[in-house]
């Protein structure tokens, strides 16, 4: 079937978010999760968790149609009228953090009360790729764009590193617009970001002035993710000082990597912006 069963669930705080996907994780094959990182004091990370599972043999009644490639297509209008590649300039007056601020919490009222423990199907298209419902939708950060960090912590850790997060980002006056959290599993690569924990991943724009600011509190979240044992996702991050993602691998992985560039490429004439932040000192 090209149809999951979706459960939505709404969490009161960030506690009661890390429960409730951890108890999921076994049960559903896909677990992800909002936060509203605008709330603080009791209902410090608060948000909404959606959880899904393929469909068995039998449960589709036409499974065929389900997996074609037209029924996973996201529908290009708004209740059928409104191009959707019109709909981030309406949402662009909101793009501040008063207008944020009423977003996130509108958004975790109608899913505490109206969406809550609903089920439902949906396309493994819609389900995977939530913010192409809405094209461009990065166009709302402009001029200036904006940028992601994630964090990846261990199950033991991190409910404090990210209560930690949230509260950095709150004293800095930068809330994230977005907040997304998953669960994850370790994986054998040699440079993997992954860990039997969680990731957060927190967007913030770029506003003209304040670059710095937001580059020192990038700084200030990764440190306590290092101290945890956790990693980081280098591909979704432009901030991240390379001193403290080196220092997430503490079993000899970057000698390994030293090791295997040489061999293959001793000029170091394949290169990019990233490994030259990241990984090499010089």
């Amino acid at each position: 079937s090209g149809l999951v069963e979706v459960k939505a669930v709404s969490a009161p705080d960030l506690e009661a978010m890390l429960s409730l996907t951890e108890d999921a994780k076994d049960k559903w094959e896909y677990v992800v999760g909002w936060i509203d990182a605008f709330a603080g004091g009791r209902n410090l990370g608060r948000g909404l968790l959606h959880f899904a599972r393929h469909l068995e043999e039998g449960e589709d009644p036409d499974p065929a149609a389900s997996l074609d490639a037209e029924a996973q297509d996201l529908p290009g209008t708004l209740f059928g009228v409104v191009p959707k590649g019109v709909m981030w300039r309406f949402l662009k007056p909101l793009t501040n953090r008063p207008g944020m601020r009423c977003v996130n919490f509108g958004k975790y009222i109608a899913g505490s009360t109206i969406g809550d423990e609903k089920t439902y199907r949906q396309p493994l298209a819609a389900f995977s790729f939530l913010l192409d419902y809405l094209p461009n939708w990065k166009n709302i950060y402009l001029p200036g764009g904006l940028i992601q960090h994630q964090s990846f912590v261990p199950v033991a850790n991190a409910e404090q590193v990210f209560r930690d997060q949230l509260e950095i980002c709150r004293e800095h006056g930068m809330p994230s617009f977005l907040a997304v959290l998953k669960r994850h599993r370790p994986d054998p690569f040699l440079m993997s970001h992954a860990v039997d924990g969680y990731s957060l991943a927190l967007d913030f724009p770029i506003v003209a002035g304040r670059r710095e600011k937001l580059w020192s509190m990038v700084r200030a979240m990764a440190e306590p993710v290092a101290a945890a044992g956790g990693r980081f996702y280098p591909a979704k991050d432009a901030a991240l000082p390379g001193e403290v993602y080196r220092s997430t691998f503490r079993d000899g992985q970057l000698d390994r990597f030293a090791e295997i560039k040489a061999q293959f490429d001793p000029d170091r004439l394949l290169r990019s912006g990233l490994a030259d932040r990241l990984i090499y000192e010089d």
